[in-house]
């Protein structure tokens, strides 16, 4: 299911770039998320999807821009291991963006 979620955003991220395809990449972007939430009401344990999940609310990606529930997501994904989870979370106290 991650993986799904995975492979919604990438496909996402490449219609992003074309303003002709905007509407397509917000109906990946809703896949994503909707795969990610499914993805970890089975397994909670995924660091890769509440990293992806962060990103999603870092932006507002077919979520609610929302920069403490990114940064919660980003911390559960460090707990878990996820490296690039480390550096946003020292970005967020950087900037002064944290819980």
């Amino acid at each position: 299911m991650a993986n799904s979620a995975y492979l919604k955003f990438k496909q996402a991220e490449e219609a992003d770039r074309d303003p002709a395809l905007y509407l397509e990449a917000q109906d990946l972007y809703f896949d994503c998320a909707n795969w990610l939430r499914m993805a970890l009401s089975h397994n909670s344990d995924i660091r890769d999807a509440h990293f992806l999940m962060g990103k999603l609310y870092e932006k507002g990606l077919s979520v609610d821009h929302n920069l403490k529930t990114a940064f919660e997501c980003y911390s559960k994904a460090a707990s878990l291991g996820h490296s690039k989870a480390h550096l946003k979370i020292g970005n967020s106290y950087y900037t002064g963006i944290k819980e």
